[in-house]
């Protein structure tokens, strides 16, 4: 909560938080030492859905990454679902400029499979 790069954005509509996102700031060596926005976790309540309010709050995250003088603002997904990535596509993201790589980490005591 104390950490000025690291927003949790949240979209409440009478009391009850119905959709949500993270966008973290990222200090950079590079671009003229602009920093870079990652935006991860964007969920909203099924029963609220197509609604505009996760659009909200990728609007908001982009506002805070332009405040902030980034570069980019990236954001990853793991679904595959047409109407989902259609949706990133609409708020502004393309699929077609990074290929991204992620490399699971385990939890402490656990090996590298993930078992104990």
């Amino acid at each position: 909560m104390e950490d000025e790069n690291h927003h949790l954005i949240v979209n409440e509509v009478a009391g009850r938080i119905l959709s949500s996102c993270a966008c973290v700031i990222i200090p950079n060596l590079t671009r003229n030492v602009r920093p870079y926005a990652l935006v991860e976790n964007v969920v909203t309540h099924r029963d609220f859905r197509g609604r505009g309010l996760a659009s909200e709050c990728l609007e908001y995250a982009k506002e805070l990454a332009m405040q902030r003088d980034c570069y980019k603002l990236m954001l990853l997904t793991g679904s595959k679902e047409k109407e989902t990535l259609d949706f990133y596509r609409r708020a502004g993201y393309n699929s077609t400029d990074k290929t991204a790589f992620i490399q699971w980490l385990p939890k402490e005591g656990e090996d590298h499979s993930g078992h104990l």
